[in-house]
């Protein structure tokens, strides 16, 4: 499952000053956990099938989602799904326009939850985290017995934890992470890669809600820090729009059920960056700077 979370806010809820919308009575606005996105519906622009160049044959639909308000935000993103016959990619192509007429913030966030029976006692996370910058339970990192690694059978009364890991990229700018089960599909395993572009998503998290009747693990790219917006806010890192500029976004969702292929894939990760092999890394708290955002681009359609 995919959880979209923004348009305007991500992460903890954060008391926002708005205005910049110039409604006197309305100074300030108090933002939910993620965005209010998640509860917008949405409308089916269309869909359809095309012959690319190549031979190959796509199957895609899109879709828009709007977040708007009287005095407030006019943010639409517009989502194009995309996968080619035959394969076992899915691609996400998102765009998010500020339709309004005021400059307007904009934070964004991919919730990708997955459950059982690919996430099952001794699933690995892989993927080319340089180290830890965060956790949540950082005071008792080890008092639950598990570690960011190697996933446990569901856990009775576990509590949340989640990481910021400072992930590398590749050559071409991608930040691939997979989780993988070896122990299902036969001696072929199963697995998932979920790739993004780092100049897009310059953070990373992982959610580990590995309770009895709750058990998930997220793979959370963000625009952001895990932090949220006061600490976006105070570095000068949250992300603004203009009157109809946007900003793009890239996710790729790949099935592994091959044991060759898997191991090829964990290998070229690797490639890219050794990950720590304890599952209790010491934590760095090194918050590097995202002000080297590229900028948003004018809104044409």
């Amino acid at each position: 499952m995919n959880a979209t979370c923004g348009l305007d806010q991500n992460l903890f809820p954060a008391t926002d000053d708005v205005s910049h919308y110039h409604y006197p009575p309305r100074k300030e606005i108090t933002q939910p956990l993620h965005g209010r996105v998640a509860n917008a519906p949405a409308r089916l622009l269309g869909y359809g099938e095309k012959w690319n160049a190549d031979g190959s044959y796509t199957l895609w639909a899109r879709g828009l989602v709007k977040q708007v308000a009287v005095f407030a935000e006019n943010l639409w993103l517009y989502r194009t799904v995309e996968v080619d016959l035959g394969s076992d990619k899915i691609r996400l192509r998102d765009e998010m326009v500020n339709m309004g007429f005021s400059r307007t913030s904009h934070m964004y966030l991919y919730h990708l939850n997955f459950g059982f029976p690919l996430l099952d006692e001794g699933t690995e996370y892989v993927a080319p985290v340089s180290g830890i910058i965060w956790a949540a339970h950082a005071e008792c990192f080890d008092a639950q017995g598990v570690g960011y690694r190697i996933q446990p059978a569901p856990q009775k009364d576990f509590h949340e934890q989640v990481y910021e890991h400072n992930m590398l990229a590749s050559e071409e700018g991608k930040v691939p992470v997979m989780l993988v089960n070896r122990d299902l599909n036969g001696k072929d395993g199963l697995a998932v890669k979920v790739t993004t572009l780092k100049s897009q998503f310059p953070c990373q998290f992982e959610w580990q809600a590995l309770s009895e009747g709750c058990y998930a693990l997220g793979i959370e790219p963000s625009t952001n820090h895990v932090l949220g917006k006061n600490f976006a806010r105070e570095r000068e890192e949250v992300r603004w729009l203009e009157h109809r500029e946007s900003y793009c976004y890239d996710l790729e969702i790949e099935i592994l059920h091959d044991a060759e292929l898997i191991n090829k894939q964990v290998a070229a990760i690797r490639s890219i960056c050794c990950q720590p092999e304890e599952q209790f890394p010491a934590i760095q708290e090194n918050w590097f700077s995202l002000k080297k955002y590229p900028s948003p681009q004018k809104f044409t359609e």
